[in-house]
């Protein structure tokens, strides 16, 4: 989890290296990351709250199959977090019953 989380702090450090909040939007969306990103980037501007909104932003819109995406993304390659991230995939798809399918009956 430290070592995610130094991705994480990674990723907000360049948004926050953007020369503008339009330059941080259009930063998001050449990631290829973030396809629902659905706001304008003028709705976008009118809610990032300043430089130090990176930080935040990023705590609340990565989720966790998002970080092997982000590592890549910033040049770099981490093969035990692209495996945790898995497991967790795995264990999550364990316990979601399939689509239109009864998880209990009465």
């Amino acid at each position: 989890m430290e070592r995610s989380q130094h991705y994480l702090n990674k990723f907000a450090a360049t948004l926050r290296e953007q020369s503008s909040v339009a330059a941080i939007y259009r930063y998001l969306k050449a990631t290829g990351i973030f396809p629902l990103l659905l706001t304008t980037e003028q709705t976008f501007r009118r809610h990032w709250q300043g430089a130090g909104n990176a930080d935040r932003w990023v705590n609340l819109n990565v989720r966790v199959e998002q970080i092997p995406s982000i590592i890549r993304f910033l040049g770099h390659e981490d093969r035990a977090i692209e495996a945790e991230v898995q497991a967790v995939e795995n264990l999550y798809r364990m316990l979601t019953p399939p689509s239109g399918k009864a998880i209990a009956r009465i």
